[in-house]
């Protein structure tokens, strides 16, 4: 991780800071948000005299997390990966009878140090070479918004009231391939216009989608 970028970090977010044996960014990361619908996203860093506050999707709450960086053999390939304590999973599951963890996109056992990694990945595919600081803001409090909302409102209530997600396992990733025109973006030049019907040119528009695409592909591949 850069260094610059994880002092940026901090600034924003003082409860987390850089743990040097994990290699990685690990606290309390709090946030005050709320999704709106007729906008279709989250708005982030809510004052508490917003009036955003008294609306009904309005949700503050913290987690102990960790965030490190999964490298690949291609650098370009490299992206952030959230870890959340298992404390909080196994509240959430408990307060709305969830038995399946894939159905939190919590797809490890807890590691030696009590934490379980989540996939953020597909949902915000942008973020692959995103910096630090993005990802947290429009990747980690996202999903963590989610988790927050489940435990408050359930998991239908979620699925129906929120933004869409992803099947689990193969599917889900075939997909992803499916909606983001995977197979061309393998084989499209910086220069063409993009796949995605924008009418800009692929370097300007979904090439930094190239990377997730090929690490899913390649997952694919071990699945058959």
């Amino acid at each position: 991780m850069d260094k610059s970028e994880i002092e940026n970090v901090i600034r924003h977010y003082p409860k987390l800071g850089y743990c040097i044996s994990r290699q990685a960014i690990a606290g309390v990361l709090e946030f005050a948000a709320c999704f709106e619908t007729d906008k279709n996203g989250i708005t982030l860093n809510i004052d508490k005299d917003s009036e955003l506050t008294s609306h009904p999707n309005f949700i503050k709450d913290s987690f102990n997390i960790a965030i490190a960086q999964i490298k690949n053999r291609q650098p370009s390939d490299n992206f952030y990966s959230l870890f959340i304590d298992q404390k909080h999973i196994k509240q959430i599951a408990q307060i709305q009878n969830i038995e399946n963890l894939l159905d939190l996109h919590i797809y490890k056992e807890p590691s030696s140090n009590g934490f379980m990694q989540c996939c953020v990945s597909l949902g915000h595919i942008t973020l692959q070479n995103a910096k630090l600081l993005d990802f947290i803001d429009r990747g980690a409090i996202s999903f963590l918004y989610r988790l927050s909302y489940v435990k408050k409102h359930g998991i239908t209530s979620a699925r129906q009231n929120l933004w869409g997600e992803y099947s689990h396992g193969k599917e889900g990733l075939q997909q992803w391939q499916k909606d983001n025109h995977a197979s061309m973006l393998l084989i499209s030049k910086r220069n063409d216009i993009c796949v995605c019907g924008s009418g800009k040119k692929f370097k300007y528009c979904c090439l930094e989608k190239v990377p997730i695409a090929r690490h899913i592909k390649e997952q694919i591949n071990r699945m058959d």
